[in-house]
């Protein structure tokens, strides 16, 4: 099991220039952005707490700021400045490389499909895995000039799980990437309405998941190369024994209407569900249960608590 440090987890702003069909943001498109003035106020106070911050979307780079943002906190001491964006924006060498200049030191990268075909289909935006890719290839550039991580992340759904081996092949022949991330789609926004046509039984997608990386392992081990790291959210350990090692809890601080709310594992706690049999399993306590949505539709039948 792998676990992420606390970060502050600022909502940068409404916009998006993609349309996901998963996305659990989709909401904030209606809200008001913060004024500089507030943003930079939430970030101080942050940093009381941590010396991590995470600028989110729905999409960071459409924010004309992020740059002074990205200074300021650096400036007032922030260590780990992190961004996770679909990467469109990268596609223009010179803003990769501003950004990198700006202060960020990681970056996370979506990347849904290992081809147009089903990035774009997931994204409903032509173009959008053509640009994508080539943010990443500007990524693998300029990490020579200047050192930082990234990684990229893949949300699993229905569509693009019958293709992950290749997905994962596509992510990994970047070899600078430090690891990838995949996430469940969360029934939340877009990923509850459209729930029946991105999610299938946990359990499969947990098969899926575990023939994907023994072949992926197999491959690395014949080629003598090191496999970048590889964690899971949102599957709980009951579905993967003997991969346990690839569930990832993550509990970034996240920022709310102007206020530093619950950790995510405090919150998902009201959003989440344990089964009456979930107390005998032995990671009962590390567990973050199964989202709520999730067991109306699909029940508890599938998981069965790992006991030894």
């Amino acid at each position: 099991m792998k676990q992420v440090d606390e970060s502050l987890h600022i909502n940068l702003n409404n916009r998006c220039n993609n349309n996901c069909i998963f996305c659990m943001e989709n909401n904030l498109q209606n809200l008001p952005i913060f004024s500089k003035e507030k943003l930079c106020a939430l970030l101080k106070s942050g940093r009381k707490k941590t010396d991590g911050v995470l600028f989110t979307g729905p999409e960071p780079t459409s924010n004309e700021f992020l740059f002074d943002y990205i200074r300021f906190a650096k400036e007032i001491g922030y260590k780990k400045i992190r961004l996770v964006t679909n990467g469109r924006r990268l596609a223009y060498l010179k803003y990769a490389e501003d950004l990198l200049n700006s202060g960020v030191n990681e970056i996370s990268v979506s990347l849904h499909g290992q081809n147009a075909k089903i990035h774009d289909a997931l994204t409903r935006t032509p173009g959008s895995f053509k640009q994508t890719i080539k943010g990443c290839k500007n990524l693998e550039k300029l990490i020579y000039k200047k050192p930082f991580k990234w990684y990229i992340n893949i949300t699993f759904t229905r569509i693009n799980s019958p293709h992950l081996l290749d997905l994962l092949k596509t992510a990994s022949s970047f070899k600078h990437i430090e690891g990838i991330v995949i996430n469940v789609v969360i029934p939340q926004g877009r990923g509850l309405t459209f729930f029946n046509s991105l999610i299938i039984n946990y359990a499969n997608l947990a098969e899926t998941f575990k023939a994907a990386i023994t072949q992926l392992e197999l491959n690395y081990k014949q080629r003598k190369l090191k496999k970048p790291s590889i964690t899971l959210l949102g599957i709980p350990f009951c579905l993967l024994r003997g991969y346990e090692e690839y569930v990832n809890n993550y509990e970034p601080i996240l920022m709310n209407s102007g206020k530093i709310s619950l950790n995510i594992r405090k919150r998902r706690r009201y959003q989440r569900l344990f089964g009456v049999k979930c107390k005998y399993c032995k990671y009962f306590y590390i567990c973050e249960g199964v989202w709520a949505s999730y067991i109306r539709k699909h029940g508890w039948g599938e998981f069965i608590p790992i006991k030894e």
